[in-house]
C-alpha cells in the first residue's frame, strides 16, 4: 500500500484533494514540459541561423584580404 499524500505542513490530504493535487501536478508538469519545448526549439533555431550566417559569410570570401592597405 502506497503512503497517502500529504500537504506542506505533513497532515495527510483528504482523498478529494489527493485527486485535485495530482490532477494539478500533471497540469503543471504538462506546462513546464510545453515550455521546455518551447525553449529547445528557439535554441536549436538560434543555433541554424547562426550557423548559416557563418556559412553564407565564408562562402563569399576570396583568396585576397580585405581592409586598409599599408602605406610604404
Amino acid at each position: 500500500c502506497a503512503p497517502s499524500p500529504v500537504d506542506v505542513y505533513g497532515f495527510p490530504l483528504p482523498r478529494v484533494d489527493q485527486r485535485e493535487a495530482r490532477e494539478a501536478a500533471e497540469a503543471e508538469m504538462q506546462r513546464m514540459v510545453k515550455a521546455a519545448l518551447l525553449l529547445q526549439n528557439f535554441w536549436r533555431s538560434y543555433k541554424c541561423r547562426k550557423a548559416m550566417k557563418k556559412a553564407q559569410k565564408g562562402k563569399g570570401k576570396s583568396s585576397a584580404k580585405k581592409g586598409k592597405k599599408k602605406k610604404g
